[in-house]
């Protein structure tokens, strides 16, 4: 059994998913999800049990607050829930690199880490796009904005803000304007729809025309949902965000133009190979 640590956000939940499907379809065994994390945070949430994922089981534990508890019991409920017999793996020395042991692992281990490289699970993407889709009736409003970016030169924005603004990492307004200007050059008729946390501010970036289309939907899996329109969109503009990095990599348009920022992270490995760089700062 394959064991797998999931932790941040739906992006980070998909590539330690990615990474933990590869390993046990390679080795031909179970794979189970450790998402313990989600029974005790309110934000990110848990949005994996929302696709049309292959796995066994969800593993959780419980956890303590006393000091006892978070000095030793919750460590060993953890040891428990895992399994006493499972080898745990360290990650790998940074989020984004590529190390070949990942690929040589076998059965009955714990794998924790990101995993944010696409070398890990290059060869299982065609069976990934096909599982990274809704379990779930999506609503009315969201079905309208999906039938408008499949039917048109649609391109989706991401524009990240929230935690970004506070750590200081968001991208600098001239690089969405670069990659709309860009990108209004290339497309005809070209459609932007964008997705946010801060669609005010989107509005007061990019300011509101007749083919910008903001993104905002009122539903039971609001996140889950505007990332699906944004995936659904034919070209994209994406963020320095494991969000929309997933967006633009699950589309399979033909034609697809993916505008990505220059970040020291996002390199030619971390962005595919016919993606477009602009600087971001």
């Amino acid at each position: 059994m394959i064991k797998v640590c999931i932790r941040g956000g739906f992006g980070n939940q998909l590539f330690e998913y990615a990474c933990g499907y590869m390993l046990a379809k390679k080795n031909h065994v179970g794979l189970q999800l450790e998402v313990s994390e989600y029974d005790y945070i309110t934000w990110p949430s848990l949005g994996l049990d929302k696709l049309n994922l292959v796995y066994d089981a969800l593993i959780t534990y419980h956890r303590g607050h006393s000091v006892l508890n978070r000095a030793v019991l919750n460590k060993l409920r953890k040891v428990k829930a895992v399994g006493l017999g499972t080898k745990w793996i360290n990650p790998p020395k940074t989020a984004v690199a590529f190390e070949e042991r990942i690929l040589e692992l076998g059965d009955h281990i714990y794998l924790q880490g990101n995993f944010q490289n696409i070398r890990y699970f290059e060869s299982e993407l065609p069976e990934l796009r096909k599982m990274i889709t809704p379990n779930y009736q999506q609503e009315t409003e969201v079905q309208k904005y999906l039938e408008q970016t499949e039917n048109t030169q649609s391109v989706g924005v991401h524009i990240r803000r929230g935690d970004y603004v506070k750590i200081g990492c968001t991208m600098a307004p001239k690089y969405y304007r670069e990659a709309i200007r860009l990108l209004s050059e290339r497309i005809v008729h070209a459609e932007f729809f964008v997705v946010s946390d801060d669609i005010e501010y989107c509005k007061d970036l990019l300011g509101e025309t007749e083919n910008t289309h903001f993104v905002s939907v009122s539903t039971k899996n609001k996140d889950l949902d505007e990332f699906f329109i944004l995936k659904s969109c034919r070209h994209q503009i994406i963020s320095n965000s494991t969000f929309s990095w997933w967006a633009a990599v699950l589309n399979t348009y033909e034609k697809k133009i993916i505008v990505a920022p220059a970040e020291d992270m996002w390199d030619q490995e971390f962005c595919l190979p016919g993606w477009i760089l602009i600087g971001s700062r």
